[in-house]
């Protein structure tokens, strides 16, 4: 896991939090973070992105999905299926790693007023706490929901497995190509949640930043 965790954007800075050092710090944000809600940009580049993945699985299954004169998956077409999920989980990740740390190397220390702002600026502010308030409540809420996306992530995972065994049912001949790269999303959303944008993290730093446990030093000039 990161040692420092994007906590929020104040201006032309992201801020983050150093867990070990429990020290606050900013960096130039990545231009992708001036559309700021992670949630609105991600519904578009997601649909971009799946509707492309799906144009390619579209014209694979068109020419490769069965052995000639078999009832049975070629080779090819379990690599594109395979490949189709490996390109939405890596897309996914690539995109959340340039918007919210392009440019950490570049931290210097930041301030208390900095840092309360990118708290309130972040969605979870609104999604994770609780009136605003990281209590344990919240905490647990937010595991739940976590251990929801980690059942789903599961779930496409067997999904996708089962549907390259149980390929001869017409039903999922005509749904394994598009659901595919869909379903993928949840195992990389999960993973992201995990890796780099931790909700669970971000609860309890804010949770710590509350009750007073948080140090702040001045920028060195």
């Amino acid at each position: 896991m990161r040692k420092k965790i994007f906590i929020g954007r104040y201006k032309k800075q992201a801020i983050y939090y150093d867990i070990k050092e429990k020290q606050v710090y900013e960096a130039p944000k990545s231009p992708r973070l001036t559309s700021y809600h992670p949630y609105k940009a991600g519904k578009f580049y997601g649909t971009c992105g799946a509707l492309f993945l799906m144009g390619i699985s579209k014209v694979l299954r068109r020419n490769h999905i069965y052995i000639f004169g078999t009832s049975s998956l070629s080779i090819w077409t379990y690599i594109a299926i395979i490949v189709e999920c490996v390109i939405t989980v890596g897309w996914l990740l690539y995109r959340m790693e340039d918007k919210y740390y392009k440019n950490i190397v570049q931290c210097t220390p930041s301030s208390k007023e900095k840092f309360e702002i990118a708290i309130k600026s972040n969605p979870m502010y609104k999604v994770w706490l609780i009136n605003g308030i990281a209590s344990k409540k919240a905490y647990f809420i937010g595991f739940c929901k976590m251990g929801a996306i980690f059942i789903l992530s599961i779930l496409a995972i067997l999904y996708i497995g089962l549907s390259m065994i149980f390929h001869k049912s017409p039903i999922v001949n005509n749904t394994v190509f598009v659901v595919s790269p869909l379903l993928a999303f949840f195992p990389a959303a999960f993973i992201s949640g995990i890796f780099q944008n931790n909700p669970l993290r971000w609860v309890k730093v804010v949770r710590d930043y509350q009750q007073g446990k948080i140090k702040f030093k001045e920028k060195e000039e």
